[in-house]
């Protein structure tokens, strides 16, 4: 007599595991991931076809995905033909001849000792079952023992999540710079990687490396990333938030006891410039300044004073905010006069 697990033909596309993605990948062709109604068995072809879905498309497949997680009984079967399932998974028996002549299946799980097969057998243990069983008939007609090995995959992935970038924190914001990534890796070393995914901005989850989104523009995200194995045990939820600043700060110069003449900047031996820079997202970190084409560029901390033994002034200015955004390189030039005015005396 022919005895098949009803539920042993339903199985997912054997997935690549991923070590790590990144989030500025622009590609969006993905796999097909097609999950099965355990109510429904289907079998899928290894020629499986890889369409470039919409975005649209692709949300609406993680919903479907995630709705699943921890709510249904997965069946898994990889490469190697090993059986994985979740631990709300049991196995049905169903036997196959004449119902008139049916008396009974007798199972055995984990070395127990057999037992009348009740109608469905729950696999409480994590890790390898193995059942073995075999159909008899009234006839006393004895079916040969027969076994299969069934791994419960209790145990969601360990994911990991890295955000890479010059960072600042302000008033409880993070502040990335522009073009700042987001690096995760996730392993299962049971039932394998299924995906990692990622919601931005509560838009919806998506897998990872269907992302198109570059973190460039100044902007507040939300991020939740997640990952399921091939059995749909989520992992914990990484939720974190921070802001792009990629705007530049803004600079700006005070001469002190110079004048304009003649459609040119005059400075003395008593000039000064005042220095002062502002930045609405991250803040200013830094004012710098050189003069003359010097190597060095100086931080800015009291205001400037003409040197000695020079004849024209070539001040070159900037500032930097606190995740490293340069303004523009700003300049004023001035003809230095030392000598001091005179004055004489007529009697008239």
């Amino acid at each position: 007599m022919k005895k098949i697990f009803g539920f042993f033909l339903l199985f997912i596309l054997s997935l690549d595991l991923y070590s790590k993605r990144i989030l500025y990948r622009s590609e969006i062709l993905i796999s097909e991931k097609k999950l099965l109604n355990p109510t429904d068995p289907e079998t899928l072809k290894e020629d499986f076809p890889k369409p470039i879905l919409s975005q649209l498309e692709i949300f609406r497949k993680t919903e479907s995905i995630l709705a699943k997680a921890g709510n249904n009984k997965i069946y898994y079967i990889d490469t190697n033909n090993t059986r994985y399932t979740n631990s709300q998974s049991s196995i049905e028996l169903e036997y196959e001849g004449d119902p008139l002549k049916f008396y009974k299946i007798e199972y055995s799980l984990n070395g127990s000792s057999y037992l009348d097969y009740p109608g469905v057998i729950s696999l409480n243990r994590s890790g390898r079952n193995t059942i073995k069983y075999r159909s008899l008939d009234k006839l006393g007609n004895a079916e040969d023992y027969k076994s299969v090995d069934v791994y419960v995959d209790s145990n969601p992935p360990e994911l990991s999540v890295k955000l890479i970038g010059e960072k600042f924190f302000k008033d409880d914001i993070v502040f990335y710079q522009s073009g700042m990534t987001i690096d995760t890796s996730a392993i299962d070393t049971e039932s394998g990687l299924k995906d990692i995914y990622i919601n931005i901005n509560y838009e919806g989850f998506i897998p990872i490396n269907s992302i198109t989104e570059r973190f460039i523009e100044t902007k507040f995200y939300n991020i939740q990333v997640i990952a399921l194995d091939n059995v749909l045990n989520k992992s914990k939820e990484y939720t974190f938030q921070f802001s792009i600043d990629s705007e530049s700060p803004f600079i700006d110069i005070k001469p002190l006891n110079t004048i304009y003449h003649d459609k040119e900047n005059i400075c003395s031996a008593r000039s000064k410039f005042h220095l002062s820079a502002n930045d609405k997202d991250s803040g200013v970190k830094s004012i710098q300044y050189k003069i003359n084409s010097s190597e060095k560029w100086t931080s800015f901390t009291e205001d400037i004073k003409i040197p000695e033994k020079i004849e024209t002034l070539n001040l070159e200015y900037k500032a930097i905010d606190n995740v490293g955004n340069e303004s523009e390189i700003q300049s004023y030039s001035c003809k230095i006069i030392r000598e001091a005015p005179k004055t004489k005396v007529e009697l008239k």
